[in-house]
């Protein structure tokens, strides 16, 4: 879907919204200069994408739209479609 066979970089995968706190932790420590989100079309996963934003700022890419209409990637993928993202970076502060 990056138009890569090689990702760099980590995955964090969260398996319900309410880990956003642990994974937020773990970002803050780490210093990621960049996140990219692949969360739900609904409006707790857009909710959690504004989460997001609005503690890491410019350094958030969300990707969902790219899924749409479905409502989450794997529904996407299961439906035959294969959303295309971008594999750039945003720009660092």
């Amino acid at each position: 879907m990056f138009r890569t066979d090689q990702l760099s970089g980590d995955c964090i995968i969260m398996n319900g919204l309410q880990s956003y706190t642990l994974a937020k932790s773990y970002i803050r420590e780490k210093s990621y200069m960049a996140i990219n989100t692949f969360l739900d079309n609904n409006i707790p996963g857009q909710d959690r994408t504004q989460d997001f934003i609005s503690d890491f700022g410019e350094i958030v890419t969300n990707h969902s739209p790219s899924f749409l209409p479905h409502v989450d990637l794997n529904d996407a993928l299961r439906a035959g479609c294969i959303p295309m993202f971008s594999n750039q970076s945003p720009p660092s502060p």
